[in-house]
């Protein structure tokens, strides 16, 4: 564009920078921005007269003229030439049959819309004139939205009307104000009290609002859905607005805020609205032309016990404190909030003014040669993956765009039923809690609660005791335990431990009394556990392994009668009793005194108490978020109905040979121990080491039929031989199984049925099973953790204790005869976890997991994280699970695990432990690998290979035990290495405002963002002549990975030519790795745009009891 062809220079607001970095970002990819208007007209019209018309248009308004340029800038520009000819079309249909000419008008439409424009040539409109009969034509009026908003549509088509009465004088029309002035406003804003007042609408907000995370770019043309209210309720609507001082359009962004509270599972949700951005002060300001609109993040905060009418007008109260920054652009905002991309949904609330009349310009004299106006439309796009559009008119009309590569129009049809019962709600009900507001479809709550949920357990409650008595009489003879120390029929177990249980009756044992057993892998450990049960006491599982002051707090905290323990053990424990008795096992003494007593079953009448189902069986310490090891208490009719449950669904394998491996303070040995032993199974206590050494030395070994164990043990039976892994049915459990780690053990293991199972120690075993045949392929990606026992009730809620849909994500409760009864001495906490079932009994309880699942199709539950998993690393939430599962997946990987380490006060760092195959492990290449899934804020920034993971007693990996990682080249960064390094670190500094940069400094890291992006490309592209494209560099944002990718690069367009693109019958692929959410343009909607910024107590003296 010649200097002396230029009428001015002008900056760009907020929202067209944000449009000029999506349309630079890809210019492969649809652009969403293409607006296209439709005027049919009837009579005569001049083809002709009409150009000239448009002409005038353009001459009128020398925004409408803009050419938009970057490169070699430090801030994009908009250039406005004095003069451009308006590109004009025309196609005659006339001809084509009469019922195929009006697809063939929207193939021209279609073809027109998506032909992209280069913003850097003006100009960004042209009209096309469709003859579709002899007194019948179509004006296509294309424009890119960068020119103009929706309210500027209805004044530039009375102007074109106006403008072609007169055959384009244009001085025939007031002068216009220029968009200038608008733009020397936006200049003196006060950014200062902006920034405070967008810091605290958004402070204590910890995680974006996204609904389609990864995708990716666009690859098909949005699609809506359009629906409407009745009169009626559009009247309603507009009655309950007034009389409690709101607008509607408040009334319609709180109803899409419910709606994404209940499609994300949170209640501090965030999503895109419209502002028309045209500030009162300006006269004038309503007729001018332009890109005046801003597209805002607007936080909702749901609380469940607000009405929904005190919920409308908290939202507009704090709206209201935020008028007078609306002018700021998205980006600026994210980055004064902390975060990348806010959200990833809009509501627009379309309230511009549009001119009624219809046929010839108001104020136009009769003329016989104008054609009259039959109807005007329009079509635009959301960019978003949700977006719903408002139209108030006379009924109030909506349509929701979407994404189709995203969401199918069945799943959209259901959004569309949520907010319309939202709707209703409010109008219906408006004192309703916001809690209650229900917005899931009747007939899928129906399946939910009652289809999947589950079911009572209508059998009569049992003692475990008798469960196990009941089997001994059925195999007296059988072998019930091998122990390194020996072995034990029934018969001998059931007499040794009836011989023990009389002895702890007399030493003051019986219901509601606790006894621990602090005792190792031996038959003491058994024949002490099923005696503390028949005297009717709770045995309290102590592993002697476990750190002394591990041991010292739970056996304060179990506050027990008496420590039974062995031996080997007795003196490291019996420093931590703190006064309880400990009761030797194995000593002489002992054995003498057991000998007096008889080795028949206890009845009522020999224990001090009566036993009854409803009486303690065990207390269990899991981990506690305070530090401090908290105990389960769980009832033998809960114990009974997992235990009854695991011998019908798991028969005949259960009956054969067991492992117990875990250790028993962890509840896997419920399952691995109890279960068998009322099925007329034979339990090995054994670690997967020491049976790995008895496989290959005992004579007539046999290999197990049934064990259970954690994810985390697969890598260890893949090293292990064959035998050592059950020959019948693995139970998994404790961890995330995912389908990319079972499947190569599952390779080599044979005919070997997996159950991935879920339950935590609260529910007693587990009480939710996926089974898994031989035969039967597993994909990628979490396995689901199946459905619910026989007398056990799942629920997926939300905050507000709501079901929420198939496929949404929500919190695990779980009900039914299972439960535990609560912590032991912890009223409070059992108070604040199991809490009422509201959907149970009256005095049924529910218990709070804190886990978060979701219902697949089938009605199966697949696991989706556990809140404490998440982390935050530089504003951004992380589920440390999708990390691993991606590293994992690489080759050479057999096993992984990912934790935030900050090993230096306020650094932070991702790193992850691998355990490799032998001579197999390439970081560089590992990391290669994982930048193609992994966004930069989740790759890990140091790998630490392992020979195994370490885990805890309880075979679950033990985070507390990985070291730290050794940091090396990243941290102080190479220099450069040739020329094109040092000149790419240079840049990266002036536009970073940094004083130096190394070849492995990550652009974003640095603090950069998609604006400062578009800058650097620019400088590099006139610095060193090469081509460079936004999304290049998105993937290689470092200077050493940006030199390999100049190196293949071309030499820099002078200018790139438009290309036309109609939308695409299937989608295409996107090139390459999508860009991160700490980098990537937020996808907008046709009415607006966005950027992304980017110690030990002294021992106490323990009494000793031998008999």
């Amino acid at each position: 564009m010649a200097k002396s062809g230029l009428e001015d220079i002008l900056p760009l607001s907020p929202l067209q920078e944000g449009m000029l970095f999506h349309n630079l970002f890809d210019e492969e990819e649809l652009d969403a921005y293409n607006v296209q208007v439709f005027i049919d007209l009837e009579g005569g019209t001049d083809p002709e007269r009409l150009r000239r018309a448009g002409q005038a248009l353009l001459e009128r308004h020398a925004n409408l003229r803009a050419a938009f340029r970057h490169e070699g800038l430090k801030r994009p520009v908009q250039l406005i030439p004095r003069r451009v000819v308006l590109p004009w079309g025309e196609e005659d249909l006339s001809g084509v049959a009469e019922p195929e000419r009006e697809a063939a008008a929207e193939r021209v439409a279609e073809r027109d819309r998506w032909t992209r424009f280069d913003l850097s040539r003006p100009p960004l409109i042209r009209f096309t004139l469709v003859r579709l009969g002899p007194a019948r034509h179509r004006l296509l009026l294309t424009l890119h939205h960068i020119l103009a908003d929706g309210w500027s549509m209805p004044i530039l088509l009375r102007e074109l009307m106006t403008l072609y009465t007169v055959h384009g004088d244009g001085t025939a029309l007031p002068r216009v104000r220029p968009y200038r002035d608008y733009l020397g406003w936006l200049g003196g804003r006060d950014r200062d009290a902006a920034r405070q007042a967008w810091t605290e609408a958004f402070a204590g907000l910890d995680a974006p609002s996204i609904v389609a995370p990864g995708r990716g770019a666009l690859t098909a043309a949005p699609e809506r859905i359009d629906f409407s209210e009745d009169e009626a309720a559009s009247a309603a609507l507009t009655r309950f607005a007034r009389s409690n001082g709101l607008t509607v359009n408040t009334v319609i962004q709180g109803c899409w805020g419910l709606v994404l509270s209940h499609l994300t599972g949170r209640d501090d949700v965030v999503f895109g609205v419209t502002v028309s951005g045209r500030p009162p002060e300006l006269p004038g300001i309503d007729t001018m032309v332009g890109l005046f609109m801003n597209t805002l993040p607007l936080r909702v905060r749901l609380r469940p016990a607000e009405t929904l009418t005190g919920f409308l007008r908290r939202l507009q109260g704090e709206q209201a404190r935020l008028i007078d920054h609306q002018w700021v652009g998205l980006a600026e905002i994210q980055r004064w909030a902390g975060s990348g991309e806010l959200f990833d949904t809009a509501m627009v609330f379309e309230n511009y003014p549009l001119n009624s009349s219809r046929g010839r310009p108001p104020g136009a004299a009769p003329d016989a040669d104008l054609p009259t106006v039959l109807g005007v439309r329009s079509k635009d796009q959301m960019h978003y993956p949700l977006g719903l559009l408002a139209l108030p008119r006379e009924t109030l009309r909506f349509s929701l765009g979407y994404l189709p590569q995203v969401f199918d129009p069945a799943r959209v049809e259901a959004v569309i039923a949520a907010f319309r019962r939202a709707l209703r709600t409010v109008l219906d009900a408006p004192d309703t809690r916001v809690g209650a507001v229900a917005l899931l479809d009747p007939e899928v709550r129906g399946t939910v609660l009652e289809k999947w949920s589950g079911s009572d357990d209508v059998r009569p409650a049992e003692r475990f005791t008798d469960l196990f008595e009941e089997q001994v009489a059925r195999t007296p003879g059988k072998t019930a335990l091998i122990a390194p120390d020996g072995r034990l029929t029934y018969a001998e177990l059931d007499a040794a431990a009836n011989r023990l249980a009389r002895r702890l009756v007399e030493l003051g044992v019986g219901p509601e009394r606790h006894v621990a057993v602090a005792v190792g892998r031996r038959t003491e450990l058994v024949v002490g556990m099923l005696a503390v049960l028949k005297a009717g006491g709770a045995y309290v599982p102590v592993d002697p392994e476990y750190p002394p002051d591990r041991i010292r707090h739970m056996i304060q905290d179990a506050d027990p009668a008496l420590v039974l323990t062995t031996s080997d053990v007795d003196d490291r424990i019996g420093e931590e009793c703190c006064g309880p008795l400990t009761f030797v096992m194995d000593d002489p003494n002992t054995g003498t005194s057991l000998g007096r007593h008889s080795g028949t079953a206890l009845t009522d009448a020999d224990r001090a108490a009566p036993l009854l189902p409803g009486h303690p069986a065990y207390v269990i310490y899991t981990s506690g978020t305070t530090g401090r090891p908290k105990g389960v208490v769980v009832e033998h009719r809960a114990l009974s109905a997992f235990v009854r449950h695991c011998r019908s669904s798991q028969a005949p394998d259960i009956s054969g040979l067991s492992v117990m491996q875990a250790s028993a303070s962890f509840d896997q040995s419920v399952g691995s121990l109890h279960a068998p032993l009322i099925s007329g199974g034979c339990v090995r206590l054994t670690d997967l080491r020491a049976l790995a050494e008895t496989a290959g030395s005992e004579p007539g070994f046999h290999r197990a039929t049934f064990m259970k164990g954690t994810p985390s043990h697969l890598a260890l039976l893949a090293t292990m031989p064959p035998e050592v892994a059950p020959s019948g049915t693995l139970t998994l459990g404790g961890e995330e199984l995912r389908g990319e780690i079972l499947a190569p053990w599952r390779e080599a293991a044979g005919d070997v049925t997996v159950v991935n199972v879920y339950g935590p120690t609260e529910a007693t075993g587990h009480c939710l099973e996926h089974w898994i045949a031989p035969d039967r392929t597993v994909e990628p990606g979490p396995v689901p953790i199946g459905t619910p026992h026989e007398g056990v009730r799942v629920y997926v809620l939300d905050s507000a204790l709501r079901p929420v849909a198939p496929g949404l994500d929500g919190e695990v409760y779980l009900a039914g005869v299972q439960l535990a009864r609560g912590y032991l001495g912890r009223g409070g906490l059992t108070a604040e976890r199991f809490t009422a079932d509201p959907f149970g009994a009256p005095g049924s309880r529910m218990y709070r997991t804190g886990d978060v699942a979701h219902w697949n199709e089938a009605g199966e539950l697949v696991f989706a994280g556990r809140a404490d998993r998440q982390v935050k690393l530089r504003g951004y939430r992380i589920e440390l699970g999708e990390i691993e599962a991606a590293v994992a997946g690489g080759p050479g990987v057999r096993q992984a695990a990912v934790v935030l380490r900050e090993d230096r006060p306020g650094d932070q760092r991702l790193v992850a432990y691998v355990v490799p195959d032998p001579g197999h492990w390439d970081e560089a290449a590992a990391r290669a690998r994982l930048a193609l899934s992994l966004p930069d804020f989740m790759m890990p920034s140091a790998f630490v290979a392992l020979d195994a993971l370490p885990l805890s007693p309880n075979g679950k990996l033990d985070r507390a035990a990985l070291p730290a990682p050794t940091y090396t080249g990243r941290t102080a960064g190479r220099a450069p290495r040739t020329p094109a390094e040092e000149i790419l670190c240079d840049l990266y500094a002036e536009v970073l405002s940094l004083p130096g940069v190394t070849v492995d400094d990550d652009f974003f890291d640095l603090g950069g963002h998609s604006l400062l992006a578009t800058r650097l490309v620019s400088r590099v592209r006139t610095t060193l002549g090469a081509e460079l494209s936004i999304r290049q560099f998105f993937e290689a944002p470092t200077p050493a990975a940006l030199a390999v990718v100049l190196a293949g690069a071309g030499r820099a367009r002078v200018s790139p030519r438009p290309s036309t693109r109609r939308a695409p019958s299937a989608p295409r692929s996107p090139r390459g790795r999508a860009p991160s959410a700490s980098r990537s343009p937020t996808p907008s909607s046709a009415c607006g745009s966005s950027t992304c910024s980017k110690g030990r107590a002294p021992p106490t003296t323990s009494r000793r009891c031998s008999g």
